[in-house]
């Protein structure tokens, strides 16, 4: 398994606190059968969180000479969780961003209460740039979770969405858990990632929820949402979608709805 999103490495964000944590995450993620770790510090603007593109690969390089040397089979990438404001594109074309393991795809977090009025823009301009976003634990947002038109209508415009595993598992509550189940049900989300942070209650670990994943949906699904997808983006390929029933009907409703914004804007 592939798990794209993980608070790794240490001293740069709420994650990992020191190299001997950071050791321990991924000995506990190689245990779960996961080969490779894309890290992702939070980069926040104007907050205590804003880690140098420089500074994540240097810790990523010295990750994996660590875990190479205990023998520890899993793979550190670089890459960042962004919180989306309006400057993102701009600090996007400055370098200032990471994208997922050097890949075309940019993880994104969204406030957690709402879909700000200038999210459809600020994404439409990092797509604009080659850069594809993935919405980081859409579950977690409080409007995706009661509005699931309104996600379907981000991922219409070409945008994807992450599902942490611990949500599916009811680590987050039984709330959070009925809205996790509810969006892989309906084909909702592309990527099941740990947002791993450290080795108590947010253990960098997916291969549960993947076997829930597996006995609800299929693995052929699981796989993709673990595997497959996250491969993909390992090598700057094409992500697949859902074909499911439930989706196609979204997808529809959808394009409607914009036709109609269109008509009357």
């Amino acid at each position: 398994m592939i798990d794209i999103h993980c608070h790794i490495l240490p001293a740069l964000d709420d994650g990992a606190e020191n190299w001997d944590i950071a050791v321990q995450m991924a000995r506990i993620a190689a245990a779960d059968g996961v080969t490779d770790i894309i890290a992702t510090p939070h980069m926040v603007p104007e907050s205590k969180f804003v880690p140098e593109p420089h500074r994540v690969r240097e810790l990523t390089d010295e990750l994996n000479q660590r875990l190479d040397s205990q023998g520890i089979p899993v793979t550190i990438h670089p890459g960042m969780e962004v919180y989306l404001t309006p400057e993102t594109p701009d600090l996007l074309e400055a370098g200032r961003l990471l994208t997922l393991a050097d890949s075309e795809y940019l993880l994104v977090e969204l406030p957690a209460n709402s879909v700000p009025h200038y999210v459809d823009q600020v994404l439409f301009e990092i797509m604009l740039q080659g850069v594809r976003p993935i919405l980081a634990h859409v579950e977690r947002n409080r409007s995706l979770a009661t509005d699931h038109f309104r996600l379907q209508e981000l991922l219409n415009r070409g945008n994807l969405a992450q599902l942490n595993a611990s949500s599916l598992m009811g680590g987050q509550g039984r709330k959070a858990q009925s809205v996790a189940k509810d969006l892989v049900r309906r084909g909702l989300i592309q990527f099941i990632a740990s947002d791993g942070h450290s080795l108590g209650r947010r253990k960098p670990v997916i291969g549960d929820a993947v076997e829930v994943l597996g006995r609800k949906l299929g693995s052929e699904r699981a796989y993709q949402l673990s595997i497959g997808n996250p491969r993909s983006v390992l090598a700057n390929e094409s992500v697949t979608l859902s074909d499911g029933e439930a989706v196609d009907r979204w997808n529809i409703l959808g394009r409607v709805r914009r036709v109609v914004q269109d008509i009357f804007q």
